[in-house]
């Protein structure tokens, strides 16, 4: 029958050993320890005794040199030099005291004990000493030369007569100390010797027992030991396929099983983990992590078969509005949405044939989260550049459709940049840089578009990122003016109004064109204060107008897509109101289409609220964006305007004419009043007449204008308005024509 021996009992006996062990080391540090106990037991002795004595030292001579100061008052005050001499000699009568002196209340020495008084009239060395009889102190002690000084004041009432020193010989507690240490040292010498020879005797005999029981575990215990630790060592590495082949009945064979489990199971959490590691928590993509293995892999794959990688960085366009808006919860659910249809856009284009040519079986997709509304896609084993531009139209196609999450229909477009190995580099810090270059040149451009990297684009970049730091000052330093430029009927051509349009006048470049530092500053966030800055300006320029000089004329506003879901809007507007004591119908604001199809429900709420206030509310760019009828019903709109692109080919194209009179048509039918932009000559001007627009703007009538200028084209036409009616010519003057309603 096979004995189980449990690992308790095996450990007793590996506890033998061990105690063996510990004894000898400990038998070891008792007796270092026992010696440098008796060497401070001998030291604090002596220390102790050392104080003792010199306390009984410090009693005597306070007591001796205290009651010869109380007898020495009188006879120091009357000055009987007899009497102070007796005194001084039956002190100097104790064999410890050497010399006793009693000096004035200048320490000048008095009596010295001798006959002749030698040292009489000596001033006391000691000037401390002194200074503190002198300020109160009675009683000093004080230690020097292996002679303890106690002195002590002599005084009638507070008044300080002298004092009196008594010098006292340590002689004779040195000589006790030397003799008692010398004592203490034969008697720990002995105690030591006699430890060291029991300690010696019991480790000795420890020591051969030990051996013997560690021979005998050793050959039970090491080696499953050994076999568990390589086991361990095995598995840090990482080989989770290693398995124990213990047959053991006790604990060690529990451990061995135990052992074998827990690499199963590491084996499954190691690849939880690896996939956690290199993937987006919230999109399951691919991870930064993951990207740059795979851009390893890519970049030697496309050396070995000489083929072209792109990588692509996918931005988002105005995404902050949507967390701004609709929250952070909506924004990952969109973010969410976006990777699904990516992910599909890609995995759907491996048959694409862009330009005749389809692409290589061989080629791959991967889309990657970057973080935050950044992502990439990876496309290997291309043949041509401008395959990466298939994929990069096809990805800002399949987003062009409105997303619906929460009963919100939100619109998202995105900027790609595009980089390519081993053409543009093959080193991934280089592409991930090339790719990011390449991708503010695309939201440069205008967004939801694409750009391929090319050098020149690190220049352009520069020059944007130099932009957004001076558009930072350009507020405070007063750099931008509101140009306007008027808006007239087409029947009568007398102004009504005009559009704000901002410029910036920059101290070294000169005037800025808003087409370059408008996207700016929506990139950077200041296009809200510089809103602002427009409303604000334009409020005061309608009360020096129309209230002050009596120009009936109104001021349309674009607003920007910051401003519309800033919650602080209708607060500003009406601010602005009671500030310049102005009328809301005055200020027309326009919005376009693709900031209201953004968050369609929340701008209708805001523009609802701004057609309460009073504001006529108008559409911008008409008939470019998604020019959906439903957008004219739902919001509460007083008219459109007819975008320049339509108008610029009327006399030439009659698909542009046929267009522009169904949207002159369309406002006409839906009660909205119509503006024409870009009416830049009279067969332009004479068409849209004929088709019932009613007003327009344009080269044709006017150019933008400084403030100045404007106000003296209101005041010319005022001007001729009266010589008119003065002639009796029947022509309507600028009061007859109203703002728009």
């Amino acid at each position: 029958m096979r004995l189980r021996l449990r690992l308790q009992s095996q450990y007793l006996l590996f506890i033998s050993i061990m105690l063996s062990v510990s004894i000898l080391i400990l038998t070891s540090l008792l007796m270092w320890y026992n010696n440098q106990a008796s060497q401070q037991v001998r030291h604090a002795s002596i220390n102790v005794m050392s104080q003792g004595l010199m306390v009984q030292v410090k009693e005597r001579g306070k007591s001796i040199v205290s009651a010869l100061a109380e007898n020495l008052v009188n006879p120091f005050y009357h000055y009987e030099m007899e009497s102070i001499h007796g005194l001084i000699n039956n002190a100097l009568t104790n064999s410890d005291v050497t010399s006793v002196v009693m000096f004035d209340a200048n320490g000048q020495i008095q009596h010295d004990g001798t006959v002749l008084i030698e040292r009489f009239g000596q001033s006391m060395a000691d000037a401390d000493m002194l200074a503190t009889l002198t300020f109160g102190g009675d009683y000093i002690s004080q230690q020097k030369n292996g002679h303890l000084i106690s002195t002590h004041a002599i005084r009638i009432g507070d008044k300080l007569l002298g004092g009196v020193s008594v010098t006292l010989s340590l002689d004779t507690v040195q000589d006790n100390l030397i003799k008692m240490n010398a004592e203490l040292q034969n008697i720990a010498q002995s105690s030591t010797q006699r430890q060291m020879m029991i300690a010696t005797t019991v480790a000795g005999v420890q020591l051969v027992i030990g051996l013997l029981l560690g021979i005998m575990l050793a050959r039970y215990m090491v080696k499953p030991i050994k076999q568990l630790v390589l086991a361990a060592n095995r598995i840090g590495e990482g080989d989770y396929q290693y398995r124990l082949t213990m047959r053991r009945c006790d604990e060690l064979g529990e451990l061995a099983v135990a052992f074998n489990n827990m690499n199963c199971n590491l084996a499954e959490h190691e690849r939880e983990i690896s996939h956690i590691a290199h993937h987006d928590p919230l999109t399951l993509l691919p991870n930064r992590l993951q990207l740059n293995k795979q851009l390893k892999q890519a970049i030697t794959e496309s050396r070995k078969h000489n083929l072209l990688m792109a990588l692509m960085l996918i931005d988002l366009d105005d995404f902050k509005q949507v967390n701004d808006t609709l929250g952070h919860d909506i924004g990952d659910l969109l973010l969410q949405q976006v990777a699904e249809r990516i992910d599909h856009e890609l995995r759907g284009s491996q048959d694409m044939v862009t330009g005749g040519d389809a692409f290589k079986s061989t080629s791959t997709k991967t889309l990657s989260r970057m973080g935050g509304d950044e992502f990439t896609v990876l496309v290997q084993g291309l043949a041509h550049g401008r395959d990466a531009a298939s994929v990069a139209k096809r990805i800002i196609h399949s987003l062009q459709s409105p997303f619906c999450i929460d009963d919100h229909l939100i619109t998202i477009s995105a900027s790609i940049g595009i980089t390519l190995s081993p053409r543009d580099g093959e080193n991934i810090r280089v592409l991930l840089k090339n790719a990011d270059l390449a991708m503010y040149h695309a939201k440069y451009q205008g967004k939801n578009s694409y750009a391929f990297f090319n050098p020149q684009l690190t220049h352009k970049i520069e020059s944007f990122t130099k932009t957004k730091q001076e558009l930072r000052s350009a507020l405070n330093n007063g750099e931008f003016e509101l140009y306007f430029q008027p808006q007239v009927r087409l029947d009568t051509e007398s102004v009504i109004g005009a559009e704000a349009l901002i410029r910036w006048q920059h101290p070294t470049r000169g005037w800025v064109s808003p087409d370059e530092f408008i996207p700016i500053a929506e990139e950077c966030g200041l296009i809200g204060p510089i809103g602002d800055w427009v409303l604000d300006s334009a409020c005061r320029q309608l009360q020096s107008w129309r209230y002050r000089q009596g120009f009936p004329i109104h001021i349309g506003v674009n607003l920007s897509a910051y401003q519309l879901v800033d919650g602080q809007l209708q607060q500003k507007l009406a601010s602005y109101l009671t500030r310049y004591s102005i009328d809301p119908s005055s200020l027309h604001l326009e919005v376009t289409e693709t900031m209201l199809i953004k968050d369609e429900k929340g701008a209708v709420r805001a523009l609802e609220s701004l057609h309460d206030m009073g504001f006529p509310i108008w559409l911008d760019d008409f008939g470019t964006g998604y020019s959906s009828l439903s957008h004219l019903q739902r919001f509460p709109l007083a008219g459109i305007k007819i975008d320049r692109q339509f108008v610029k080919n009327l006399h030439l194209s009659e698909r542009d004419r046929n267009l522009s009179q169904v949207l002159v048509t369309l406002g006409s039918t839906l009660g909205l009043d119509v503006i024409a932009e870009g009416v830049e000559n009279l067969e332009q001007a004479q068409l849209l007449q004929r088709w019932g627009c009613p007003y327009g703007q344009g080269y044709l009538f006017f150019k933008p204008m400084p403030a100045i200028e404007f106000e003296a084209v209101l005041i010319n036409l005022s001007n001729n308005a009266e010589k008119a009616v003065k002639s009796g010519i029947n022509q309507a003057s600028i009061g007859s024509s109203g703002p728009i309603s």
